[in-house]
């Protein structure tokens, strides 16, 4: 498929998937209050006495009052981690949603995948330890070479740093298109994948992603900063990321998995 191909398919994918993108919306709201929850509660545990008070009218303004009983911060602590736990679980599952829309995407499937929990969140669990490969080994490599040489380390780092970026999104694909681990963290193979898509299209759809995730969060973050001093509960924002994320969260898989069905590899 040619660049504006994936990028007008991608932009219709949610439009005509509206159930699916409402669901993914719900979710992503929740995460973000379980989110909000835990780190509030979280937070409690690292204030002195003389602070608590004040945290303890920050948190009934965010309707968190009932995380406070005479056992206060013990039991504010305990909300916080469940709550973090929770958001993280649904991440997990969200991710995972969105690497069976790649698959569906290379797969060239207009449909939308069915919600699977356990696979789903085993998925994400893989992503988040692929994530960390890619990004543990050209930080490593650059630290090193830092302690060599300033320049020779700047250089080859940010050469690396460069490869193994796009080399995850492969990855991403990898694990999609073959639900193997193993095939997702072959990074010679991952690298390889760059070329037999087209390092063009690869970069093009990438710019496209970013640029709109940047363009969203700066009129998110202008939307916020409007509301803050408002005053209260502010739960306008949430809703608004939940509704900007949710798009860009179809958007950006789906084009994903678009731009690998071009794998030379496997046409």
């Amino acid at each position: 498929m040619e660049i504006t191909e994936i990028i007008k398919d991608a932009a219709m994918y949610p439009l005509n998937h509206k159930k699916e993108l409402l669901i993914v919306m719900a979710i992503d709201l929740i995460i973000t209050i379980f989110g909000i929850l835990g780190n509030m509660n979280l937070h409690s545990l690292q204030t002195d006495a003389a602070n608590y008070l004040l945290n303890v009218a920050d948190m009934i303004n965010l309707g968190g009052a009932y995380a406070l009983t005479n056992n206060g911060i013990g039991e504010a602590g305990l909300i916080g981690i469940i709550g973090l736990i929770i958001a993280y679980i649904i991440s997990f599952l969200l991710i995972g949603y969105g690497i069976d829309i790649v698959k569906l995407g290379i797969q060239k499937d207009d449909a939308v995948p069915e919600i699977n929990p356990k696979g789903q969140i085993i998925n994400g669990i893989k992503i988040f330890i692929i994530n960390f490969i890619y990004v543990i080994i050209p930080t490593l490599v650059m630290i090193v070479l830092l302690q060599v040489n300033v320049i020779l380390g700047a250089i080859v780092g940010l050469i690396l740093i460069i490869s193994f970026m796009f080399g995850l999104l492969m990855a991403q694909c990898r694990l999609a298109n073959t639900g193997s681990l193993g095939a997702a963290l072959n990074i010679p193979e991952a690298l390889k994948d760059i070329n037999n898509v087209g390092i063009v299209k690869v970069l093009a759809v990438s710019i496209v992603l970013f640029v709109l995730a940047f363009i969203l969060d700066k009129i998110l973050l202008v939307i916020a900063n409007i509301l803050g001093p408002m005053g209260g509960i502010n739960f306008i924002s949430p809703i608004l990321a939940a509704i900007c994320t949710g798009y860009l969260f179809f958007f950006a898989y789906r084009a994903i998995g678009l731009m690998y069905a071009d794998n030379d590899a496997y046409s």
